[in-house]
């Protein structure tokens, strides 16, 4: 029998209503109103589930305090999410009071190809420079089960690569990778590109 703290968690990282969906004939994604993905389906858009939970967030180097979520509003994220006109890529855009960055996040598949893209474009409204981290936390549930799964950097194609068996995700971006830590939870973030 499931306890209840254990069912809010999962209810936490995977709510049954969601507020979005993108994808194409080959994978799914759902999505919340701040741009969290809670679940992605591939090879087929019902079966099976793959994602526990994957987040990204920033650390704006002289303000107080460690990582800051996107898609958190108690954490002060304030959120406007639409979908791009006369298509299926979803976009939002969070702000927040305290910390001048604004993010916006647009998800969509690419058509015929099982690749998603997640492409974020961070805005600084400060006056003087300030160095920033962007995070990325990735954890893998590779086709529902949370076992024997492993997760690698791959240097070559500067990439987190999570497998199991005939299952592949590959996480990359288009800035280089400064350095990656696994980890067992999001409180100790796993830095994927900076």
């Amino acid at each position: 029998m499931i306890n209840e703290e254990t069912l809010q968690d999962h209810l936490r990282k995977k709510p049954y209503l969601i507020d979005a969906i993108a994808g194409n004939s080959a994978m799914l994604l759902s999505l919340g109103k701040t741009g969290r993905l809670y679940r992605l389906w591939w090879p087929h858009i019902d079966f099976p589930q793959h994602v526990d939970e994957i987040r990204t967030g920033l650390q704006l180097h002289g303000t107080p305090g460690g990582v800051t979520w996107f898609d958190d509003p108690a954490g002060g994220w304030r959120h406007e999410a639409a979908y791009v006109p006369h298509t299926n890529a979803y976009r939002v855009t969070a702000d927040h009071p305290d910390i001048p960055v604004s993010v916006e996040q647009t998800d969509f598949a690419v058509p015929g190809q099982p690749i998603i893209v997640r492409r974020y474009r961070l805005t600084y409204h400060g006056q003087e420079k300030r160095d920033l981290d962007f995070y990325h936390y990735g954890s893998f549930r590779i086709a529902e089960n949370e076992l024997y799964a492993t997760t690698e950097f791959h240097g070559e194609n500067d990439a987190l690569v999570h497998f199991r068996h005939e299952y592949a995700f590959a996480v990359g971006s288009s800035h280089i990778c400064s350095g990656y830590q696994p980890a067992a939870e999001h409180g100790s973030a796993r830095k994927a590109a900076g």
